[in-house]
Formats: structure tokens, sequence, C-alpha cells
């Protein structure tokens, strides 16, 4: 049985990752230009949480990531462990000498049992079960350490290595947060904030909704809605509606529009939007930081489409805003094509707090011949409060 195999919908559902960017200049100064910028990304992912001074965390070499039908390798991956325990998943990409990243939490017990039993995996992608790990001719769920399919010896173009903590000084690399942050951000028209004061970090506590296919289609936005209308069904203790999922969106978006070739554009978008009472604004463009946190502090995540240079595209939700500093943020993206372990972390410069920037989104399930490495803003949804 053939286990790995490629369907049009995967063009449409790509996911989601990270945005900040560091010039390989750098390898001027640094050996290795990579591992610097991945130990970098470590401290700015684990600001905040328990192990932010990183004292016991440690970092693995990089891991190669293929495309397991072609056997492409496509980017790389690296493990952040505390102590002996997996705590996250960096993925690196590099685009004409720029690298971007994104940064999943764990645990990740398929791979904690790997490295645990010292065996030699790599990791790669299938679309049937999203990126998973590739050991002695078999590929194992990276989350749960299930078994998915063996034999599969026509991978023989993969280099398989042993995995261990290798970066093990990295407390130089830990971020601290400003203590009072001087920002655009604070200009809300809301009193929200006040110059005098820090800026509140706002995560907001929205579950991911599993992709779906229509018609060879993926179905990223109708998931993105279905996430967004089952987070105001949590907000509502009267609201017992039942949550949705991408499919029954879809359905509804095709009752409104008359129309059952559903795709990701803003007319089925926001019929979507309307069949379930999120009263929609639409705006072709980057919303800047001082909208996003608006809206997010009034508890309205935010439907994102992201574009290819080729035209492909991606719907996300976002969730949340974490600053780092006056000009650097963490985004909380909510990505039907990542369900488990909550939301996806990505780090935004100052380059994305204007209108009409360019947000760098890169993902480890996407093949090198669909690299979306320079994906902007195609356009943000969003619902007005009736008054």
């Amino acid at each position: 049985m053939n286990c790995v195999k490629r369907s049009i919908s995967l063009l449409v559902a790509m996911c989601m990752f990270g945005g900040c960017s560091l010039n390989v200049i750098a390898a001027q100064k640094y050996e290795n230009a990579q591992d610097t910028y991945a130990k970098e990304m470590v401290g700015v992912y684990l600001s905040g949480t328990d192990y932010e001074t990183l004292e016991g965390v440690s970092l693995s070499e990089a891991v190669n990531l293929y495309d397991l039908e072609s056997g492409a390798k496509y980017g790389s991956e690296y493990i952040a462990f505390y102590d002996e325990s997996i705590v996250g998943l960096l993925y690196v990409a590099n685009n004409e000498g720029e690298f971007y990243s994104s940064w999943r939490n764990g645990p990740f017990e398929g791979l904690q049992r790997l490295v645990k039993d010292s065996s030699e995996f790599a990791i790669g992608f299938t679309d049937e079960d999203g990126v998973v790990a590739y050991s002695n001719n078999t590929i194992y769920n990276m989350y749960s350490g299930e078994e998915i399919c063996k034999n599969t010896d026509f991978y023989k173009s993969i280099e398989s290595d042993k995995v261990y903590p290798v970066y093990d000084s990295l407390c130089e690399y830990a971020v601290t947060e400003d203590a009072e942050l001087s920002s655009d951000i604070y200009n809300l028209n809301n009193g929200v904030q006040t110059t005098s004061v820090g800026i509140e970090d706002i995560i907001l506590d929205v579950t991911p909704v599993a992709n779906e296919t229509y018609n060879n289609q993926g179905l990223c936005w109708a998931a993105a809605i279905a996430a967004k209308y089952n987070y105001t069904i949590d907000l509502d203790d009267d609201n017992e509606s039942p949550y949705v999922t991408a499919s029954q969106v879809r359905t509804a978006a095709a009752q409104e529009t008359g129309n059952n070739y559903t795709a990701g554009t803003p007319k089925f978008i926001t019929a979507g939007l309307k069949h379930y009472g999120l009263l929609h604004s639409y705006m072709y463009n980057t919303m800047n930081a001082t909208e996003i946190y608006r809206e997010l502090y009034w508890k309205n995540p935010i439907l994102m489409d992201l574009f290819t240079s080729t035209g492909t595209g991606h719907t996300v939700l976002l969730c949340g805003i974490k600053f780092l500093s006056s000009n650097t943020a963490k985004y909380y993206i909510a990505d039907s094509d990542y369900t488990k372990n909550g939301l996806v972390e990505v780090y935004v410069n100052s380059s994305v707090f204007g209108n009409g920037d360019e947000f760098v989104y890169v993902s480890d399930m996407l093949p090198s011949n669909y690299g979306m490495l320079s994906s902007k803003w195609g356009g943000t949804y969003s619902y007005k409060f009736e008054s």
C-alpha cells in the first residue's frame, strides 16, 4: 500500500508558520548562521514560559526535513529539550538568504520515544498524516508514536541520524520582556492602554478545527470560520449550540450563495461568516498592530488569507499577540493543519506592524516545490459588534 500520496487539496490547505527574518550575512560572524538563528528563536519562543531563562534547555542539531514522496530535502527541524524531555519543535527555512521559522509546543511522545531509544530517524511530510517521523523504513506519528506505515523501502534517499541535545548553553539567548513599551500600539482609541503602563498580552482560548477536503479542494477557510464560531459559543454560557466542522461551514456557505462549488474566496468566506451570525468587515490588505490588538481585545479572532508568490493560498485564524519589545511580538495562530498541541507561534518584527507590509509564513507541512516562502496577507476578516 502506498501510504504517501499527494492530493490537490494540499495546494489550498497550506499551513502556517513563522515570520522573523535574519540575513545570512550573519555567517560572517558565526560559523553556522542557521544554528545561531535557531538558538535565538528558541529564546524568543520560550519567552514568557516556564523555560524562559533557558536554564536546563538544550537544542538538537538540525534534523533534515524531507518530502517523503520525492525524497527531496526542503528544510530543517530543531528539537528543543528541557533536561531529556522535548518541549518544542522549531522549523527553520532559508529563502534567498533569509531565515524564517515557526514553533510548535510539545509534547511529542513519538519523537521522545525515538530519541530515548537512540533510534536513527528523519522528519518528513505526507499529505495523509502531515509531518511524521521516519525511522528504519517505518513512518511514525510524532505526537503519539503510533506506527503508520511499515516497509517503506522506497525512501532510499532519506538520511536518518540519531538525535540528542547538542547546544546546551543557551542562557545567553534568553529574551526578557520590556517592563514598559513605547509603541504605536497604544493608539487604540478605546482606553485599553496608555503610555504609562505595559501592554497586556492577549491570547484567546481558541481550539483549531481540522481541515477537510471537498472535491479535492482544502477547506482551510471553512475550518477557520468553524474555529471562530466555536470560540464564540464558549464565550456565551447560555449558548448551547453544537460545535461545527469545516464541512458544515462549507455546506452553509453553499446554501447562502446557491453555489455548491465553494472555495476560499471572499464571496464564500463572507457567506460563511454571515450564516453563523459573524457580522464582518473585509479589508484587502494587512491589518496593522493597533487594529489587530483592538480586535483581539474585544475577543475577536481574525481570519487571515495568506498567498504565495504563485497565487496558492491558505487561511488561518489569528488568536493572540504577545509583545516582546517595542517592535517585536509573537502571534498565536490556529491553523487547521495543526490541530494538536494548541496554537502555532509566529515571531514578527516591526516590518509587519504597518499597513501593506509583508508577513512571511513558512510551514514544515509544505514540500519544497510549492514552497510558501513569500506569503503576503491577502485579506483579513473580522466582525463588528452591534452598538
